[in-house]
């Protein structure tokens, strides 16, 4: 059996999206003849935690557990190193002693990966060369984000001329989660991206749309070597949970999960107004699952049920008891081409979708290739209407 080490950030006893996707790899790659060694961040933070996914990985997979590096404390570490211009100005009666606290703040805050670097790149880094040293790895798989995961990745194999595949997953200089604070900071990124494009073994995606953008910013081999690699779901986590039974002549339509700035319920509020005008009420049903801030003022109770935030098992029996699961991501701009996590989701409960979300991005491309649902689109709440009486 081949080695594996993975560099994951988030990882179970973690419990959130990004866990999953390196849950899945650790579980079943050991059926393809590979064994995955993890190195993954100890302790959850403020994040929640199921310690059940461990009981999966059991005998299929190493985990090594680093302490993340301390942000809060570098810059004090930083200050006391510039502590003499400090002195010298209060000296000669130049102005308050501040220099040395000016510079740790512009530093942290502005200084490319710096943050990421103490947190987890640098821990990450030594860990791993030690752990190289003592065993043997047939290849290095990196996930991220954070992106530092990526640069360990990409030192690591240099160091040690090991193979490595860059597990990127989603868009990193473009998107909705790209915002760069400053001119150097963009730099900085957009070059550790292409040195990673270009030096990885293979650079993987989530979604194909993702893909063939990345391919067509790069020239040949490169692009050649970026490939996708679409999230899952497993069926065998679903099957013992019951199915909650309900009044037979309502079509229940359920979102599950938080809305956000890219998650507007507006459209699809109106939308069921207009349906409900030819719909009579105690058949028409849609109830939000999870945190609805900003919006709380858009809901009324007469024609939307809310459940705060519940447990994933919880979570699973309502998509289970559902009718219609629908799927809301109203981003417009570049980064429609992600896959939402929450699909997969949705596929594992096996029921039909309503998917308002842009009709060329990537959540329309998979419930198009699965034949899971309807796409509405995010802008006409006329056309979604016309969705919800079809079920």
């Amino acid at each position: 059996m081949k080695n594996i080490l993975m560099i994951a950030y988030a990882f179970p006893p973690l419990n959130f999206s990004g866990t999953a996707r390196p849950f899945g790899f650790a579980k079943y790659l050991p059926d393809f003849g590979y064994r995955p060694t993890i190195l993954t961040r100890l302790g959850t933070g403020p994040h929640p935690a199921d310690e059940k996914m461990l009981g999966d990985l059991e005998n299929k997979c190493d985990i090594l557990r680093i302490p993340p590096g301390d942000n809060d404390n570098w810059p004090n570490w930083l200050k006391q190193k510039f502590k003499f211009p400090d002195k010298l100005l209060q000296t000669l009666n130049l102005g308050p002693n501040r220099f040395s606290e000016s510079l740790a703040w512009r530093a942290t805050n502005f200084l490319p990966g710096i943050k990421e670097y103490i947190h987890w790149g640098r821990p990450t880094l030594s860990a791993a060369k030690k752990i190289i040293r003592q065993q043997h790895f047939d290849l290095i798989w990196a996930t991220g984000d954070p992106w530092a995961s990526l640069i360990t990745g990409y030192k690591l194999s240099k160091s040690f001329n090991l193979p490595w595949v860059a597990d990127i997953r989603d868009p990193w200089t473009y998107g909705v989660m790209w915002n760069p604070q400053t001119p150097r900071i963009a730099k900085w990124n957009q070059t550790w991206e292409q040195k990673i494009l270009a030096h990885a073994h293979y650079s993987v995606f989530t979604s194909p749309l993702t893909r063939d953008i990345y391919r067509a910013r790069v020239n040949n081999p490169i692009a050649s070597r970026i490939v996708s690699i679409t999230n899952g779901f497993d069926n065998s986590e679903n099957n013992p949970i019951p199915i909650p039974k309900h009044n037979d002549h309502q079509c229940r339509f359920c979102f599950v999960g938080n809305l956000t700035t890219n998650r507007n319920p507006q459209v699809l509020l109106h939308a069921f107004q207009l349906a409900r005008q030819s719909i009579p009420p105690d058949q028409l049903t849609l109830h939000f699952i999870g945190r609805i801030s900003p919006y709380e003022k858009l809901f009324d109770s007469n024609l939307v049920q809310h459940t705060p935030p519940v447990s994933q098992d919880q979570s699973r029996q309502f998509m289970r008891s559902a009718d219609v699961l629908v799927l809301l991501q109203a981003t417009m701009t570049q980064g429609a081409d992600v896959i939402s996590g929450k699909i997969y989701e949705y596929l594992a409960a096996q029921k039909p979708i309503l998917a308002v979300v842009p009709e060329t991005g990537g959540d329309a491309w998979l419930i198009r290739q699965t034949n899971a649902g309807l796409v509405t689109g995010t802008t006409d709440p006329n056309k979604i209407a016309h969705a919800i009486k079809h079920y």
